[in-house]
């Protein structure tokens, strides 16, 4: 990768960007670059200003044409005059800076927040399959790590535009004082830059990429050994993880290290070029009798190259800036403009599911080209049927009841409510997202908030207002009114972390009372009874079947004692559905 590949990347980031901004944050960038154009004309004067007052104290002749310098100001002014336009223009420069950076963090953390939650609200909107094959070590380095850098390489390109237009009035208020020194000057210092960033750039780009990979495989070690941690405390494994996560992490903080050297070094040689040319001029202009005229020239070129350089240091660093979070806001860019598939409609009504639900020809693999892992699959239930499938682990019993759910779509086959299918005319009546509303899931594995089980049982609801009955009856039918009845706090009882303080098969009585909670017609349990002891598996089942009369109930387990109260059951296996009579 050449010089010039890298600059178009840089143009491709900043163009990908604009483009994805609302008209809102378009407008705001464009009044911040007119802040940007007000404040460089500021530091211009000021530097201007500063010849008079030179000038008046060297006893020299002011033989500037700089604007309105000479028209404004001449040798019989006054000293506190003056001084006084010098302090005028100093504060007002340093105000519109104030200002400047004030407006520049606030653009770019409103833009960083749209990024964020586009990014986030496209990721959690894809399909079921996305999560399947993803892990969720990179989903989350995209939304936590990956947002980060995007801030970082958005200030970048901020602070870019920003000292771009300074350096340009300040270039050209140089011209004006003395143009031959401003052309060996700017000469020098672009090239010198020019020919660093050519031999840093790729060095830079690939660090950004072994960066964000880097920041993946930390985030994957954390996730795996807190959630291994009783194994690695019996196993003593602590070095194992210790050593792994402390050298992924050295690399990381050495590569980020050596792309913020890379970012400011050149700074201490342009300003030694700086340094070394003024002094020559210096000496030269002394040499040539020129004395007086030299300390207002000198001390005006100073001040400008004083405020120069750091601004075209600052250029070079955003554009450093820019590659070395490259990776990070390509993937947070590519994210944004990923379609989210519109899975999230507010206010959908749900589909009344009155008689029956029928699966017709299902077939479905995860790949194409892949064996089916299903094929052919029939199923009719009708409505308040209790349906028990159960089979060995891996023949797609999960799979078979994400496509009753519609979180997977078959590859082959319908899905019909009351003869209606929900899969061919989805797009147009939304009729998927319809008929989820009249679901509720329990996993084998319950999610648990670190929060109190009433927290728990009522999570996910967006209705502020608790119904202590219906907690009441939940608690009842799932068997946990006397474990709630024996802690200090009731209801109120911290579960801990994902629910540590509690039994496996308390958190799964706890998930399904968070779902009868939610009030829908159908029920869904996934090995959601695998941790309680058959009594109180048959108690909890029994108080299902008569507190709740209407509900559809469809049970997946590999027990199959678990499914003696089911109406109906079947045994899939090799990818066939076969009703046991």
């Amino acid at each position: 990768m050449n010089y010039y590949s890298t600059k178009f990347r840089t143009i491709e980031i900043v163009y990908s960007i604009y483009k994805l901004l609302n008209k809102r944050r378009k407008i705001q960038i464009f009044l911040l670059i007119i802040l940007n154009f007000f404040s460089s004309i500021a530091e211009s004067i000021s530097v201007i200003s500063v010849i008079p007052l030179l000038s008046f104290l060297s006893r020299s002749d002011l033989n500037y044409n700089l604007f309105f310098i000479n028209n404004f100001i001449n040798n019989e002014s006054s000293l506190l005059i003056v001084i006084s336009i010098f302090i005028f223009f100093i504060l007002v420069t340093q105000i519109l800076k104030i200002l400047n950076l004030l407006f520049n963090q606030k653009v770019a953390s409103l833009v960083a927040i749209d990024f964020s939650k586009t990014a986030y609200k496209n990721i959690i909107n894809r399909n079921y399959v996305y999560f399947i094959e993803s892990s969720s070590s990179s989903i989350i380095n995209s939304l936590a790590a990956n947002i980060e850098a995007f801030v970082l390489g958005f200030r970048s390109i901020l602070n870019g535009i920003t000292f771009l237009l300074i350096s340009i009035f300040l270039i050209i208020t140089s011209f004006a004082v003395n143009a031959k020194l401003t052309s060996i000057l700017f000469l020098l210092l672009i090239s010198s830059y020019i020919i660093i960033g050519k031999i840093i750039s790729n060095k830079v780009l690939k660090n950004s990429k072994r960066i964000v990979n880097l920041t993946n495989n930390i985030i994957k070690i954390i996730q795996e050994s807190f959630g291994q941690i009783r194994d690695i405390i019996l196993n003593n494994s602590y070095n194992f993880y210790i050593q792994n996560y402390g050298e992924i992490e050295k690399e990381r903080k050495f590569k980020q290290a050596e792309n913020f050297f890379l970012s400011y070094f050149p700074k201490y040689i342009v300003e030694t070029i700086g340094i070394l040319v003024l002094a020559l001029f210096a000496l030269i202009s002394f040499e040539d009798n020129q004395s007086n005229q030299t300390i207002s020239t000198i001390g005006a070129f100073a001040l400008a190259m004083q405020r120069l350089l750091p601004s075209a240091q600052i250029i070079y660093s955003s554009w450093i800036g820019i590659r070395a979070n490259y990776s990070a806001m390509k993937n947070i860019i590519d994210i944004n403009k990923k379609s989210s598939n519109n899975l999230f409609i507010d206010k959908i009504k749900t589909l009344k599911f009155e008689k029956k639900l029928n699966l017709r020809n299902i077939s479905f693999s995860y790949k194409e080209n892949n064996i089916y892992l299903l094929k052919d699959i029939n199923l009719e239930i009708n409505k308040g049927d209790f349906i028990g499938i159960f089979g060995k682990t891996g023949e797609g019993k999960s799979t078979l009841i994400d496509i009753i759910t519609g979180i997977l779509i078959p590859k082959e086959g319908d899905l019909l409510i009351d003869d209606v299918s929900v899969l061919q005319t989805r797009k147009k009546a939304n009729l998927l997202n319809s008929w989820r509303k009249n679901i509720a899931y329990v996993p084998q594995e319950i999610f648990i908030s670190e929060g109190d089980i009433l927290e728990n049982i009522t999570l996910g609801c967006t209705d502020k207002n608790i119904d202590f009955m219906k907690i009441k009856e939940c608690i009842d039918v799932t068997q946990i009114n006397n474990f709630i009845e024996k802690l200090p706090m009731g209801l109120q009882s911290i579960t801990g972390e994902n629910g540590i303080k509690l039994s496996g098969g308390q958190r799964q009585r706890i998930g399904i009372a968070r779902a009868l909670y939610k009030n829908k017609s159908i029920l869904i349990l996934d090995e959601a009874t695998s941790g309680i002891d058959l009594d109180t598996e048959e108690k909890l089942f029994k108080s299902l079947i008569k507190y709740k009369k209407n509900i559809t109930l469809i049970m997946i387990s590999h027990r199959k004692k678990s499914l003696q109260f089911c109406n109906k059951k079947f045994f899939l296996e090799k990818g066939s559905l076969k009703e046991i009579i």
